[in-house]
């Protein structure tokens, strides 16, 4: 299979804001918000999340990331982290928990142990 990129063949229109959407049935959307990037591109994390909240999807990926939750040895601060929870489960979305490192929010989210295998991830040690 291959895929190829090139300029649209006519302009973008206001057409697809009204192109109907086929029901999802049972999966449930979500997206990933990372205010590391929010801030790279210029834009406040706290009103960047809260605008994104406003959308009908399910499930918001949040990370953890440990310089942020322990900026400094045995200086453990979770606010970073605090303030997209509760605001991500006062917009009633459930919340899913992405640990560690910066690195480890940009892999694949659908991963697992029983599909991983060392020569595609050579630092892993399962």
């Amino acid at each position: 299979m291959s895929l190829r990129v090139r300029r649209a063949a006519q302009p973008l229109t206001e057409r697809w804001r009204s192109v109907q959407v086929q029901p999802r049935g049972a999966t449930r959307l979500g997206i990933s918000f990372r205010p590391l990037q929010a801030e790279a591109m210029g834009l406040e994390p706290r009103a960047t999340l809260a605008a994104l909240l406003e959308h009908p999807y399910a499930i918001v990926r949040l990370a953890a990331l440990w310089n942020r939750m322990e900026p400094d040895p045995d200086r453990f601060d979770p606010s970073h982290l605090d303030w997209q929870v509760e605001a991500a489960e006062r917009a009633g979305k459930q919340v899913i928990l992405a640990v560690g490192a910066v690195k480890n929010f940009g892999y694949r989210s659908f991963s697992s142990l029983s599909t991983a295998s060392p020569r595609r991830c050579p630092k892993a040690r399962w």
